[in-house]
């Protein structure tokens, strides 16, 4: 349980990139993904910042300016989908490579 406690960031986040592989959702889900992983995006690098793991910090600051909200970037559906299974195991991994602070 103290295992979930600690990383259920990266469990809700991979999860819901997951989800959003499916075709039947609406718009509004996409666009709280994108928040979802924005705000989780840096955390994790501001962890991962801190653990002196720059690469794992690159990772994240990339999926940060990729799913950005705001300035956001406009791919094709595939190119999405894509980068939402790659983003999805990177958020799986990051759980046995960046301890986190809270």
């Amino acid at each position: 349980m103290d295992f979930i406690k600690k990383h259920w960031v990266q469990i809700v986040v991979a999860l819901m990139l997951f989800i959003a592989l499916s075709t039947s959702l609406p718009y509004s889900y996409y666009q709280i993904l994108r928040w979802a992983v924005v705000l989780s995006s840096g955390f994790l690098a501001y962890n991962a910042f801190n653990e002196n793991k720059q690469v794992w910090s690159w990772i994240f600051v990339a999926s940060l300016i990729l799913f950005n909200p705001i300035a956001s970037i406009h791919f094709e559906r595939e190119t999405w989908e894509i980068l939402n299974i790659i983003f999805g195991f990177v958020y799986l991994i990051s759980i046995r490579k960046i301890s986190i602070k809270w």
